[in-house]
């Protein structure tokens, strides 16, 4: 910041006319909002101070100092869920200090799957169903793929096939995003298996006679 001041000249009958400078205290006049950032992104907090030179900066996490955080800006190059947090900063000079006010660092993470959909092999007229576990920062969305083709309304972590026929056969996968990436679930399979029935046709074992 430059060096501001106001100056007041006071004059006396006989004496030579002075100039007495006035120091102003810092004042803050802006600073970063609070945000929201995926885990793995670099985030940069600032503020803006005027006041009379030299102002010296000290930044705080959750009312803790941050050692080296000495500036009036403040980089975190990959942020991780342990940065999350309230932080603010202390502006100084030999007039005063003056804080900022709290800015709010929320860390999403990204989602992960925690239990994949398992492969199946099923009667033609019987049910079948893919299921995925994800964590990771909501909201978390789901589609679910017949091979490689999105299926319509097929948006939760649960696809369920009511009465499979062989066109339900195939590969099946789910992808799953939030605002911070997508990831794939494993691919997995169905196979329609058709009942098979002894028709009409077929020799009754049951009543054949019994040989000596």
């Amino acid at each position: 910041s430059s060096r501001r001041r106001h100056t007041r000249y006071i004059s006396v009958t006989g004496v030579q006319t002075c100039a007495l400078p006035i120091y102003e205290a810092p004042v803050i006049t802006y600073q970063s909002s609070s945000s929201n950032v995926c885990e793995g992104q670099s985030m940069t907090l600032s503020v803006s101070a005027s006041g009379t030179s030299p102002l010296t900066y000290q930044w705080y996490k959750n009312g803790t100092v941050i050692t080296s955080a000495n500036g009036s800006t403040y980089v975190i190059n990959s942020v991780t869920t342990t940065n999350a947090g309230t932080y603010k900063c202390k502006v100084t000079n030999t007039c005063g200090s003056a804080t900022s006010s709290d800015i709010v660092l929320t860390v999403k993470t990204s989602p992960a799957i925690s239990s994949q959909p398992s492969s199946q092999t099923v009667c033609s007229g019987s049910s079948a169903s893919f299921s995925v576990t994800a964590t990771g920062s909501s909201p978390i969305t789901y589609q679910w793929y017949n091979d490689s083709t999105s299926i319509s309304g097929a948006t939760s972590s649960t696809y369920l096939i009511t009465s499979t026929t062989a066109a339900n056969s195939g590969s099946y996968y789910c992808m799953v995003s939030n605002q911070c990436g997508t990831i794939q679930s494993a691919i997995r399979s169905l196979t329609d298996r058709k009942s098979t029935r002894l028709n009409s046709s077929h020799t009754d074992i049951s009543r054949m006679p019994s040989s000596a």
